[in-house]
Parts: structure tokens; sequence; C-alpha cells
């Protein structure tokens, strides 16, 4: 977390989370785990805007109790004249309203809180600001509703999107369970399309500077959600889509660690890494150990063939001692020593 240098909340809360610049928990929310972790010692003073607001880059917004499918409802609404001055009509919109610096967006809450295109649409209507500033959308856990996707489209700089655990199956007016979804009940070879693919293409399509998109659904839950949520067809194309756009990727786990976004030295390495896994697993297949060892004796610098082994890690080959060399100051080194 520390090596990622962004904003990160973990599920549960752990102390050494990296915190946002303003953190807001709505009255309703004091007695979430998270909410043991802000600073309230300045809670006496209601929903009064910070003065620093304007520079604020980060926010996260801790909120109550579900009503009517939105955050703060239950907390008192704007008077009229606030409203005509744009501040909005409830604290989480009053904030964004001010915050004309914001890159980063955290939006917290218990279990069931909804994520709906009316609330998209409100944010941007408010702060429509955001569409131009925002880097980092974060509603993980929280319920988003198909149609919301779309709506999320709206936020055209966002360079990393977290809807971890967010597709639900109970989620709008019509159940998700009826045949109409997925695959036909009485064929596996008629396909209809689920509730979430449709807007999930739409963000890889609308997001020119997507680079990271957190779906969560580790092995334990995805067979539900791709048996009634969305397709994995549509998974690989998004994840497609992604790496050939921006070098982004998509990311399924249970646990949402910041990894550092995807970059083509991250991943040569990592191919490096499952090669040479391959080509010492000595119960694999001879041929494919043989294939995985040709690939691994490529130079990583010029890509030709590769002789000499490094005497450090044996596991990087190169053509030549100049390759060696400079790849070690630039690249190697450091991996050399995690390896050794």
């Amino acid at each position: 977390i520390k090596d990622a240098g962004r904003v990160h909340y973990s599920t549960p809360p752990r102390p050494f989370d990296i915190k946002a610049e303003l953190e807001v928990v709505e009255e309703d929310a004091q007695d979430q785990p998270l909410a043991k972790l802000v600073d309230t010692e300045d809670s006496d003073r209601g929903t009064e805007i910070p003065t620093n607001v304007s520079q604020i880059k980060s926010l996260m917004y801790l909120g109550g109790r579900k009503e009517l499918g939105q955050f703060s409802m239950k907390c008192q609404r704007a008077n009229d004249a606030e409203i005509e001055e744009g501040l909005g009509s409830t604290p989480l919109l009053r904030i964004l309203t001010a915050c004309t610096s914001l890159e980063e967006l955290h939006l917290k809450g218990i279990m069931c809180c909804t994520i709906s295109p009316t609330f998209i649409e409100q944010i941007i209507n408010e702060a429509p600001h955001l569409q131009r500033t925002l880097k980092v959308l974060s509603v993980g856990l929280n319920e988003v509703e198909p149609d919301a996707l779309h709506s999320l489209c709206s936020f055209k700089a966002v360079e990393r999107l977290d809807l971890q655990n967010c597709f639900h199956s109970f989620s709008g007016s019509a159940s998700l369970y009826e045949p109409s979804y997925g695959y036909d009940s009485d064929s596996d070879d008629v396909y209809n399309e689920k509730p979430y693919d449709k807007g999930l293409r739409e963000l890889a399509d609308s997001l020119p500077n997507l680079k990271r998109l957190d779906l969560g659904y580790g092995d334990d839950n995805s067979d539900h959600l791709f048996e009634y949520m969305l397709s994995r067809e549509v998974v690989w194309e998004v994840r497609v889509k992604l790496k050939e756009q921006n070098g982004g990727t998509l990311t399924m786990k249970d646990e949402n660690m910041p990894e550092p976004w995807t970059s083509p030295e991250r991943e040569e390495a990592a191919r490096h890494h499952a090669l040479v896994t391959v080509m010492e697993d000595v119960e694999e297949d001879e041929v494919i150990r043989t294939m995985a060892e040709e690939e691994v004796k490529t130079c990583p610098v010029c890509k030709k063939r590769a002789g000499k082994r490094c005497t450090g890690c044996k596991r990087e080959y190169y053509c030549s001692e100049a390759c060696q060399k400079g790849d070690y100051k630039k690249r190697h080194k450091k991996m050399c020593k995690e390896r050794f």
C-alpha cells in the first residue's frame, strides 16, 4: 500500500491505509468500522465545509443508511437559498460542488447503499467539474445498478475505477434471475445478454484514459457473478480492450490491493516469471518446459538469442555482456536481488 502511494481503504479498514485529504462521515455511519479510523475531533461542526475545500484532491465520504436508493437522504437538506447558490441539496453534493480540484472520490457505505443513474446524474448536475478533474472513482462494496454504468461514462478523465463487488442480482426493479438474462434454461446454445454486459462495454469504449478497472468477485463469488450478472466473454473482451488502448488491466480479486498501474516493464517481468516457473516445474510436460526455456533464453534488451545467464538470480539470459550491464543498471538490479 505504501509503495502504491495512493489513497487506499482496506475492507475491513487497517491502520496503515492511506487516507484521503478530507474524510466525511455521516451521522448515521458513526458505528461503522471505517468511521472509527476517522478523526472526529471536529465532528461538532456538522456539515460545515472546510475553507480550503477547493484545493482538496482526494475525498472519502462514508454514507449512512440506505433510503430511496442514494446517500445522505437522512441528513438535513440545504434550504432554498443555499440550493440557488449551487451548494446542492445534501451534504455530499454540497461538498462535491465546492471541491473544484477533486481528483479522487471514495464513496463508502454499508453494503446496501445504491449507486443509481439518478444518483450519478445528481452529482454531475451539481458538480460538473468532476467530469474533467476526477481521475480515481471508488464505489466498491455498494450496489451499482446496471444502468448506472452508462452514467459513469460521463467522467471522461477517470484513470482508475473501483467497482469491487458492486454487481448484484437483485439490482433494480426487475429480478436478474429471470430467464431473459444469460443462457436460456432449456438450451445452453442460446445466449442472451446479461444485465451488466452492455454497461461494462460502454465503460471500456467511453473512458479513453481508463488504466485499471477493479471488479472484485474472487474465485469464491465468480460463479454467481457469471451465472446471473456478467458474461465471461465480456470480461475478456474488456480486459483486451483496456490493454490495447492504454496498457491497462481489469482485475477480479477478493482483496483490492492498490498495485501500481500496469507498465510494459511490469508485464514483461510477470511474463518472465511465469515462463521460469513452467521451466522449473519437473512435473510439467517436457515439450512445454522446452518451449518455455526457449522463450526465456531471449535477451530482454535486444530480443536476440541469449546464451549468457545472470550469475546472481540465474533466471535472466543475455546475448552479450554489454546488454547485461545496461539492463542491470536500468531494470534488473532490484529484481535480481529479490530473486537471489
